[in-house]
C-alpha cells in the first residue's frame, strides 16, 4: 500500500517496481503478501514508511539544524524523504507538525538549471514545492496576512523568472483539476514587477498559513557522483518504466523541460493526456514504452544526469556557515553528506556538531522483523526449507555489515535464487542460502 503522500512532496508516488513472474509466484507460495525486500533502490520503495526502522530521529528532528554523515548504503536519502515525510504524517497531528518541509537532492538537473550558486538551487527548490503546495491549498495563502503574502509572492517571481510567467508556471504546476483562478489573481496582486535577487533572505518568512517554520532538507549523500547508473552499474532497474519515471521527474523540474525533452524525442508536448508536469512525464514514459522507445528515453535522461552540475566544496562550507542565522529566522538546514567529505566541511559550527548514521546488528535486526511482519510473517525460520539452519536471519545481517542498502539486496538475490534454482521449495534451501551468503565458516577459519 503507497503511503498517504501529499502530491506535493512528490517522491513515492510511483507504483512500486513489479517483481520477475518466477519470484513473484515463489513469494506466493512461501506465504508472503509482497516482497519484503523490495526495490534495490529502496529509498523508491512505496512501501518504506511502513516498515522503516528510525534509528537516529534525535539527530536530525525538532526546531533545530542538524548535519548528519553517512557512509554509501546507510540510507540517507531514505533517513531524508522520512524526515520530510514526518512533516505531514500521521495526520493530523504530524511528528513534526508545523514545519514545511522541502526535500531537494543538489545532484539533479535543478542544481544546473535554475541556479548560480548552491543558495540560488536550494531557493528555486523551495519555491517550487510551495507552488505546488499553495496550488493544492489555495486557502492556505488567502487567510495569510499582508505581508506574508507579499513574502510568498515575491519568492514565485523568483521562482518563475517575472512576474508575468507566475500564473502559466503555477498552473503547469498545479493538479489536473486545475488551479483555482482566486488564488491566481490574489498571488499576481502581490508580486513584484521585477524577479527579485536571489538571497536566501526571499525564505524568511516565506510559509503558508498552518506553518510556523521551513525544513531545507537537503540529500547530499551522492556528492560528488551522479545519481543516475554509471557505466559498468546494474541498470536493470533504470531500465524500469518506474524508475525512469521516478529519474525524468527529478531531472526535469518544470514544464519547460519537459517541453524540452519532449522535443529532443519528436513527441509533441500537448498530444499527451494531463495537465500539470507530472502527468505529462507519466504519459510519455507510457508512449515510450509502448513504441519501444524506452531505451532512447534512457539514454536522454542518463545523459541530462550527467550534466548536472555539482557545487563546490566551498559552497557547501558557506550554506553550513548560515545554519545559525538560518535557524534564527525559523529556517532549520536537514544536511545529508557523505562520510567521505567530513574532513573537507570540518570547521564550521554545524560540522562540528555533526553525528554519524549508522546500523548496529540489533539495527537491522529490527528492520529486517519490520519488513517481515509488514510482508505477513513472524521470521526468517517461516522462509526456511528443513535442511537449511535457523540462524538465516543472523547470517544475512552479518553479511549486510551494517549497511540497510546490503541487507535489502541480499534479501533479493535470495528470493531471486530460490526461484531460479528451486522454485517448488516453500523455503529457503541451504544451498540457495549458502549460494548467496557463502558457506558457513567453521570455528578455526579465518
Amino acid at each position: 500500500m503507497t503511503p498517504s503522500l501529499p502530491r506535493w512532496l512528490n517522491f513515492w508516488y510511483a507504483e512500486r517496481e513489479v517483481d520477475p513472474p518466477a519470484v513473484d509466484r515463489w513469494r506466493r507460495q512461501a506465504g508472503l503478501a509482497f516482497n519484503p525486500f523490495g526495490p534495490k533502490a529502496a529509498e523508491l520503495d512505496p512501501r518504506l514508511p511502513d516498515y522503516w526502522v528510525d534509528t537516529f530521529s534525535e539527530q536530525t528532528q525538532g526546531r533545530r539544524a542538524a548535519l548528519v554523515f553517512g557512509a554509501p548504503g546507510s540510507g540517507q536519502t531514505a533517513a531524508a524523504m522520512l524526515l520530510a515525510y514526518r512533516c505531514v504524517h500521521p495526520a493530523p497531528a504530524p511528528y513534526e507538525a508545523g514545519a514545511f518541509p522541502v526535500y531537494w537532492n543538489p545532484f539533479d538537473r535543478t542544481a544546473g538549471l535554475a541556479a548560480r550558486s548552491l543558495e540560488e538551487g536550494v531557493i528555486h527548490t523551495a519555491a517550487a514545492v510551495l507552488a505546488r503546495y499553495l496550488a493544492d491549498h489555495p486557502a492556505r495563502f488567502a487567510t495569510l496576512p499582508q505581508g506574508r503574502k507579499r513574502r510568498l509572492a515575491r519568492l514565485l517571481t523568483f521562482w518563475a523568472g517575472e512576474k508575468e510567467q507566475v500564473v502559466p508556471e503555477l498552473q503547469l504546476e498545479g493538479p489536473d483539476s486545475g488551479v483555482p483562478e482566486e488564488l491566481l489573481r490574489d498571488i499576481v496582486r502581490y508580486c513584484p514587477d521585477a524577479a527579485p535577487a536571489g538571497t536566501v533572505r526571499l525564505l524568511d518568512g516565506a510559509w503558508p498559513q498552518g506553518f510556523d517554520a521551513l525544513y531545507l532538507i537537503l540529500d547530499a549523500s551522492t556528492f560528488p557522483v551522479d545519481n543516475l547508473p554509471r557505466p559498468g552499474a546494474d541498470t536493470a532497474a533504470a531500465r524500469s518504466p518506474g524508475h525512469l519515471r521516478q529519474e525524468t521527474t527529478r531531472l526535469y523540474p518544470t514544464a519547460e523541460d519537459v517541453k524540452t525533452l519532449c522535443m529532443d524525442l519528436g513527441v509533441p508536448y500537448d498530444d499527451l493526456p494531463g495537465l500539470e508536469r507530472r502527468s505529462k512525464i507519466r504519459e510519455l514514459v507510457v508512449y515510450c514504452e509502448r513504441e519501444e522507445r524506452l531505451s532512447e528515453l534512457e539514454r536522454i535522461v542518463q545523459e541530462q544526469g550527467g550534466a548536472a552540475s555539482a557545487a563546490s566544496l566551498g559552497d557547501w562550507r558557506a550554506l553550513l556557515d548560515m545554519a545559525t542565522s538560518l535557524a534564527g529566522r525559523g529556517i532549520y538546514l536537514k544536511l545529508f553528506l557523505p562520510a567521505a567529505v567530513r574532513a573537507d566541511v570540518s570547521g564550521t559550527h554545524l560540522a562540528d556538531q555533526a553525528a554519524q548514521l549508522a546500523w548496529s546488528d540489533e539495527d537491522l535486526a529490527h528492520m529486517l522483523q519490520a519488513r517481515l511482519a509488514a510482508a505477513g510473517i513472524e521470521d526468517m525460520t517461516r522462509l526456511c526449507a528443513p535442511d537449511a539452519s535457523s540462524d538465516l536471519a543472523a547470517r544475512l545481517i552479518q553479511a549486510a555489515a551494517g549497511s540497510p542498502r546490503r541487507l535489502v539486496r541480499l534479501g533479493n538475490r535470495l528470493l531471486e535464487a530460490q526461484a531460479r534454482h528451486a522454485p517448488r521449495s516453500p523455503g529457503f534451501s541451504a544451498a540457495v542460502i549458502d549460494r548467496v551468503l557463502g558457506p558457513v565458516r567453521g570455528e578455526g577459519a579465518d
